[in-house]
C-alpha cells in the first residue's frame, strides 16, 4: 500500500466522494431525549441499529451521553456507524460545532451558593421538589438503570494520607453529590440527592469480613453536630450504628479488586450480599479533625497487601480555574488529584426549576447551532456536487478531444500502410518486367549467336541460296524482336503513367479526407466549447441565484432571529417578573415549609423523647420486678433450705428411691428442654425462610414496592425477636424451676 503513487489515491478517494452514496449526520439529540424520557436499553439500539442514520460523535459527545446515563451497548453502537471522511470533511471549523462542554464549564464564581448546584447539575438531571426533603436532584442515569446507585458506577477509590478515602467519580457532575450532601431512596423516583453544603471525601458508611468489603451512602437522617457529633432522628449513634441500611443498599466487592479503577464485574449479587451481611463488622469511618471531614474507615495497609492492584495514592488538591476545559471533572497529574471543592454558602437567589430550565435553553441554543451547521453542511454538499457535475462534463470533452484524435491518427496510420503496400506491389512488378526484359535479351543474344553460327556454316558450305535464306530469316527475326520490345516499352510507359495517375488520384483523396476530418472536429470541438460556456453560463446564473437565494435566506433568518430575541427578551422580563414572584411565593411557602418541618422535628424529637422515656420506666420497672423476683426465691430457698433440714432425718430412709424418681425426671425433664428448643429452632427456620421468601419476592418486585416490604420485613423481624424473647423467658423460667426442683431433691438426698 506504501507504494502506490499518489494520483492513485487521489484517483481512489475521489471515486469513493463521488460513487458512494452521501451518508446522513444523525442527531444526537434524538438519543439524548429517548434517555431523559427513560427509554430502555434495547429500545435505544433497536433505534441505532434499524436506521442507516452514522453518527460523527466527538470526545464531548461521548462524555455527555456517559453523564445522563446512555448505556453503554448503545454508544458503542453509535460508535460502530462513523460518518465517512468525505461527508464529515464538508463540516470546516469555523462553523458552530456541538460542544457540550460548555454545560459543564461555567463561570469561575468568587463566592459559590446553592445555586452553583441548581446550575451545574441542572444539564445532567431534574431538580424535584418532594415532602420528605423539599428540592432534590435526580440524575437522568436512575431513570434507565434501576440497578444504578450511588458510589457505584463510573468511580473508584483513592487515597490521601491527609483525609483518608475519597470517591474519584468519572462523571461531570461527580464534584458535588459525592462530596456535599447525601442520597436518598424514594420508592416512586429511585435514588435522589439531598443538597448540603458541608464537604467530606465521601459521605458513606463502611461494612466488612474478612475477604470482602462494602460501602452505603449515608441517609440524609444522619447528621453531625459538634455537641453529640453524628445522631439519627436526633438520636446520637456509634461507630458501629447502621443508620438503619440494608444488605441492598451496600456495594460490596472483594478485597483483592479495590484497588481496580473500575468496579464493574466485581460487584456482589445482592443474594450473595445478604447471605454475608449479617456476619459483617459495621463502621462509619466520618471524623471531624482540623477544620474538616476524614474517612478513614478501612485499614490502608491490610488493603493494599491483599489488592492486586495498588491503590491510588495522591494527594488532593484544589483543581485550578482553566478556560475550555470541564474543570470540575476531577483528574490526576502528577501524583495529585485536582479536584473542585468550593465553601458552598447556604443561600439560594433562583428556583432549581428555573435553573433547570435554563439549562434546557442552553442545551436548545447548542441544537439550534447544530442547525444551522447541517443546513451550511448541506449547501456545500450541493456546491461540490455541482462541481462533480462540471469536472464530469469537462472529462466527457475530453475523452471526445482523446477519441477524435485517436481516430485522426488511425486514419493517417491506415493511408500510409496503403501506401507502403501499394509502392511494394509496384516494385515488385518493375522486378518481374526487368526479369522478362533480361530473358527477352538473352534470347535475342542467343538468336544472334545462332545466326552468327549459320553464317559461318553458310560461308563455310559454300551456299548462297541458303545463306541468303538465313539472312532474311535472321532479319525477320530481328525486326519481330525489335517490334516485340518497342510494344513491351509502350505497355511498361502506359502502365508507369497510369500508376502516376492512380497515386496523384489517391493521395488527393486522402487530403480531401484529411480535410473533411479536420473540419469536423473543429466544427465538434467548437460546439464542446459551446456547451461548456452554456453550461458555465447556467453554472454562474444558478450560483448567483443560490447566492442571492442564500441572502434573503440570511437576512429572513436574521430577520427572524431579531424577531426572535425581541420575544425572547420579552418573555424573559415576564418570567423574571414571574419568577420573581414565584421565587417569593417558593421562597414564603419554603419558609412555611420549614417552620411546619421544624415544628414537625420537634413533635417527632418530643415523641422519641416521651418514647425512651417510657422505655426506661419500663426497663426500670422490669428491673425491680426481677430484684422482687429474686427475694422471693431467695427467701423461698431459705424456707426451702429450714425443712430440708427437718426433713433430712425422715428422708434418709427414702433416698434410694428419690434419688432415682429425680433422675427419671431430670432425663423427663432433659428431653423436654430438648424438644422446646428442637422447637423454637424449627420456628425460627420457619420464620428465616418465610423472612427470605419475603425477601425474594419483594427484590423481584419493582423498586416501588420495596420501601413496603423493607417495613414488613422490619415488622416481621420485630415479631421474631419479641417472639425469640417470649421463648428466652420461657426458657428462662423452666430453668429456673428445673434449678429449684434439683435443689429441692439435693437438700432432701443430704437430709
Amino acid at each position: 500500500m506504501a507504494t502506490m503513487p499518489r494520483k492513485f489515491w487521489l484517483a481512489f478517494y475521489a471515486a469513493a466522494f463521488f460513487i458512494l452514496p452521501k451518508a446522513v449526520f444523525a442527531d444526537v439529540y434524538d438519543i439524548v431525549d429517548m434517555t431523559k424520557k427513560g427509554v430502555s436499553e434495547d429500545v435505544l439500539l433497536a433505534y441505532v441499529e434499524n436506521h442507516d442514520d452514522t453518527y460523527d460523535l466527538s470526545a464531548d459527545d461521548i462524555t455527555y451521553l456517559n453523564d445522563i446515563g446512555v448505556p453503554d451497548a448503545v454508544v458503542e453502537a453509535m460508535l460502530q456507524k462513523p460518518a465517512p471522511v468525505a461527508d464529515s470533511a464538508l463540516v470546516k471549523s469555523e462553523e458552530p460545532v456541538r460542544d457540550y462542554s460548555s454545560l459543564s464549564e461555567l463561570a469561575e464564581q468568587d463566592d459559590p451558593s446553592l445555586d452553583t448546584f441548581y446550575s451545574s447539575l441542572a444539564p445532567y438531571g431534574n431538580w424535584v421538589e418532594t415532602e420528605e426533603y423539599g428540592n432534590v436532584w435526580q440524575p437522568y442515569a436512575t431513570v434507565n438503570d434501576t440497578s444504578w446507585a450511588p458510589y457505584r458506577n463510573d468511580g473508584h477509590w483513592i487515597y490521601d494520607d491527609n483525609v483518608g478515602y475519597t470517591w474519584a467519580s468519572d462523571y461531570s457532575w461527580g464534584w458535588a453529590p459525592y462530596h456535599y450532601g447525601r442520597w436518598a431512596m424514594l420508592p416512586q423516583r429511585n435514588w435522589v440527592w439531598v443538597p448540603d453544603t458541608t464537604w467530606a471525601p465521601a459521605w458513606v458508611t463502611w461494612s466488612h469480613t474478612d475477604d470482602v468489603y462494602g460501602w452505603a451512602p449515608l441517609p440524609p437522617e444522619a447528621v453531625w453536630s459538634p455537641d453529640i457529633g453524628f445522631s439519627y432522628f436526633g438520636r446520637a449513634v456509634g461507630a458501629d450504628f447502621r443508620f438503619g441500611l440494608n444488605s441492598w443498599d451496600y456495594s460490596y466487592i472483594p478485597v483483592t479488586a479495590f484497588g481496580n479503577s473500575y468496579y464493574d464485574g466485581y460487584y456482589l449479587d445482592p443474594w450473595r450480599a445478604h447471605r454475608i451481611f449479617n456476619d459483617c463488622a459495621f463502621g462509619l469511618g466520618l471524623n471531624f479533625n482540623n477544620g474538616g471531614f476524614v474517612n478513614f474507615g478501612l485499614n490502608f495497609n491490610f488493603i493494599s497487601r491483599h489488592s492486586h492492584h495498588p491503590i491510588d495514592r495522591v494527594r488532593l488538591t484544589d483543581a485550578r480555574f482553566e478556560h475550555g476545559r470541564p474543570f470540575r471533572t476531577g483528574y490526576t497529574d502528577n501524583g495529585r488529584y485536582y479536584l473542585y471543592r468550593p465553601h458552598i454558602r447556604n443561600v439560594a437567589t433562583i428556583n432549581p426549576q428555573v435553573a433547570q430550565q435554563r439549562a434546557s435553553e442552553r442545551i436548545q441554543r447548542i441544537e439550534d447551532r447544530q442547525a444551522v451547521r447541517q443546513a451550511r453542511a448541506q449547501l456545500r454538499g450541493q456546491n461540490i456536487e455541482q462541481r462533480a457535475d462540471l469536472q464530469q462534463a469537462r472529462r466527457l470533452a475530453a475523452q471526445r478531444r482523446q477519441s477524435a484524435i485517436a481516430q485522426t491518427r488511425q486514419m493517417k496510420f491506415d493511408e500510409r500502410a496503403k501506401l507502403r503496400q501499394e509502392t511494394a506491389a509496384q516494385r515488385n512488378a518493375n522486378q518481374q518486367e526487368t526479369q522478362r526484359l533480361m530473358a527477352q535479351r538473352q534470347e535475342t543474344a542467343k538468336a544472334r549467336q545462332d545466326a552468327a553460327r549459320e553464317r559461318r556454316t553458310a560461308l563455310q558450305s559454300g551456299r548462297e541460296d541458303e545463306r541468303a535464306q538465313k539472312l532474311s530469316e535472321a532479319e525477320a527475326r530481328r525486326n519481330q524482336a525489335a517490334q516485340t520490345a518497342e510494344a513491351r516499352r509502350e505497355t511498361v510507359q502506359r502502365n508507369n503513367t497510369e500508376r502516376k495517375a492512380a497515386k496523384v488520384e489517391a493521395s488527393y483523396e486522402t487530403r480531401q479526407l484529411n480535410t473533411e476530418r479536420r473540419n469536423a472536429a473543429r466544427e465538434n470541438n467548437q460546439q464542446q466549447r459551446q456547451q461548456a460556456e452554456q453550461q458555465r453560463a447556467q453554472q454562474q446564473e444558478l450560483r448567483q441565484r443560490e447566492a442571492q437565494q442564500r441572502s434573503a435566506q440570511e437576512q429572513q433568518q436574521r430577520q427572524q432571529a431579531e424577531q426572535q430575541r425581541a420575544q425572547q427578551q420579552e418573555l424573559r422580563r415576564r418570567e423574571a417578573q414571574q419568577r420573581s414572584a414565584q421565587e417569593q411565593q417558593q421562597r414564603q411557602q419554603a419558609e412555611q415549609q420549614r417552620a411546619q418541618q421544624q415544628e414537625l422535628r420537634q413533635r417527632e424529637a418530643q415523641q422519641r423523647s416521651e418514647l425512651e422515656q417510657q422505655r426506661r420506666q419500663e426497663a426500670e420497672q422490669q428491673r425491680v420486678q426481677q430484684q422482687e423476683s429474686r427475694q422471693r426465691e431467695a427467701q423461698q430457698r431459705e424456707a426451702q433450705e429450714r425443712s430440708a433440714q427437718d426433713q433430712r432425718a425422715q428422708q434418709r430412709q427414702q433416698e434410694a428411691a428419690q434419688l432415682r424418681e429425680q433422675q427419671e425426671s431430670r432425663q423427663r425433664e432433659v428431653q423436654q428442654q430438648r424438644e422446646a428448643q428442637q422447637e423454637v429452632r424449627q420456628q425460627q427456620s420457619e420464620q428465616r425462610n418465610a423472612v427470605e421468601q419475603q425477601l425474594r419476592e419483594a427484590e423481584s418486585a419493582s423498586r416501588q414496592q420495596q420501601q413496603e416490604a423493607r417495613q414488613q420485613v422490619q415488622q416481621q423481624r420485630t415479631e421474631a425477636r419479641q417472639e425469640a424473647q417470649q421463648e428466652r423467658v420461657q426458657q428462662r423460667e423452666a430453668n429456673q424451676s428445673a434449678r429449684e426442683s434439683e435443689r429441692g431433691g439435693g437438700g432432701r438426698q443430704r437430709r
